[in-house]
């Protein structure tokens, strides 16, 4: 059986593999960009946005249950991989069906349909490879799932890479997307008969499937709700506003999207162990939670800052000058990396501890707020629309879930008062900087300056505790 790993350990295989594959993806995203333009890249974009919204009902939360359920009762992960496979390929070839039914229903474009018959077959494998980590990673091993998700990255950039350079259509893209969703799958099936020791029989376990499907319920909901947040500006960009709106707001948003890695990777640790330390009663739950949000707000809101001051430049210097517009999306969607950084170790918490309804109900309502919103805001301003309802639905997620958290973050909220006061006071010396130079230097030159004001700021005003700095040096004297 797998050995597991500690939190630390896993969080570091997590945020390596996810810096890696954010990197290529971003690089591989500019490269379409820049060779097709924002029109075909739009239908690139809203090919996968949508057909990744429709995944969710392929998944029906039952992911988020099987890393909870593995993590807490490794014995049973047999029975509950012969019932999540069952079930997954009856609800792909369902969900598949509906999916280009409602393509067809919704008028797309001709071109964009044609994209979704292949997105649609990538959503049912990606959801079915998404499973399968969930098992693994409810062994609390992450090092195989950050091979595998580097492995399928680096498939698809050698495929749709060959295509551009051989000057294809965007739609042998897809086809390379696809290529790369069947390598990571190939990989974790053969993962989990090798080293977790399991069989892929497909054999229904009634009573694992009723319990699945209990726990997963809330999860479903939530994910269904999350996927509307993140992905239905994208599916409505197209009808509202047109393919080249949706090639400029995608491209702003990728960009936000590739720097939510960092926080990605803390969850993937953080969950499992949050939920294996409820169980056990442990009161150590409060205290990590509290750890991995001042560390994220420490690194994002410079983040956000910096990406809103530095707008029009990193548009710029990524996808050139037919991307002019995207800077006004980008600048607008700033705040959003903040509140991304944020969501994830309230999510988190609130998962473990078993309250994952109230994350159901904050992210229904932010999803009926963002599609009212992106139906009022994109006819009438665009990708700025778009990116403006995105904000709005991200900030409401955030305030909700940590009000409902209070009683965690409470007894610690002096630090947390004190911390957000200096990580301000940082951020200001940095803005300071990066207004007198942008105009000066190359953006990347501006960036240095700004990652040099706030470190010495971030030293000078002692932000990061003094314990902290000795756990970092003893670490490091090891390593």
């Amino acid at each position: 059986m797998i050995a597991i790993q500690s939190i630390a350990r896993n969080a570091s295989y997590a945020l390596v593999s996810t810096v890696i594959q954010k990197a290529l993806t971003l690089f591989y995203f500019i490269l379409v960009a820049r060779t097709y333009g924002p029109a075909e890249q739009g239908l690139y974009s809203a090919a996968l946005a949508y057909t990744t919204l429709f995944g969710v009902l392929i998944d029906l939360g039952l992911s988020s249950a099987l890393v909870r359920e593995t993590a807490r009762n490794p014995d049973g992960a047999q029975r509950f991989l012969s019932a999540m496979l069952v079930v997954r390929l009856v609800l792909s070839v369902v969900v598949y069906a509906l999916m280009i039914a409602v393509a067809h229903g919704i008028g797309y474009s001709s071109d964009l349909v044609t994209l979704l018959y292949v997105a649609g077959v990538i959503a049912c494998i990606d959801v079915v490879a998404t499973s399968c980590w969930g098992i693994m990673r409810g062994f609390q091993n992450l090092l195989y799932e950050s091979i595998g998700g580097v492995l399928g990255i680096g498939a698809m950039i050698f495929f749709g890479g060959g295509a551009m350079l051989l000057g294809m259509p965007v739609f042998a893209l897809v086809w390379a997307v696809l290529a790369g969703s069947v390598a990571n799958l190939i990989f974790v099936l053969a993962l989990l008969v090798r080293k977790a020791r399991l069989k892929l029989i497909l054999r229904i376990s009634w009573p694992a499937l009723k319990e699945l499907s209990l726990l997963a319920a809330p999860f479903a909901a939530a994910a269904l709700f999350s996927r509307i947040t993140t992905f239905g500006d994208m599916a409505l960009l197209p009808k509202l506003g047109g393919e080249v709106h949706a090639g400029y707001y995608s491209a702003a948003n990728k960009l936000i999207l590739a720097l939510n890695m960092i926080p990605a990777a803390v969850s993937s640790g953080l969950f499992p162990a949050l939920s294996s330390s409820f169980a056990r009663g442990e009161d150590n739950l409060g205290r990590r939670y509290c750890r991995a949000h001042f560390y994220l707000l420490l690194i994002s809101l410079p983040m956000a800052a910096g990406i809103a001051l530095l707008s029009s430049p990193l548009i710029f210097f990524f996808y050139g000058l037919n991307y002019a517009p995207t800077s006004a999306a980008l600048q607008i969607l700033a705040p959003a990396l903040l509140f991304g950084f944020l969501m994830f170790p309230v999510g988190a918490l609130l998962a473990a501890t078993n309250r994952q309804y109230i994350n159901t109900i904050i992210f229904g309502i932010a999803a009926l707020f963002n599609i009212v919103i992106n139906i009022i805001l994109i006819p009438r301003f665009f990708s700025s629309g778009a990116a403006l309802a995105s904000v709005t639905s991200n900030g409401i997620i955030f305030f909700l879930s940590f009000f409902m958290t209070r009683e965690t973050w409470l007894p610690q909220v002096k630090f947390m008062i004190f911390s957000l006061a200096k990580i301000l006071g940082a951020t200001a010396v940095m803005a300071g900087v990066l207004l007198v130079v942008r105009e000066q230097v190359h953006v990347l030159w501006a960036i240095l300056c700004g990652i040099g004001a706030y470190g010495m700021s971030v030293c000078v005003f002692r932000i990061i505790p003094d314990e902290d700095w000795k756990k970092f040096t003893v670490s490091f004297k090891r390593s």
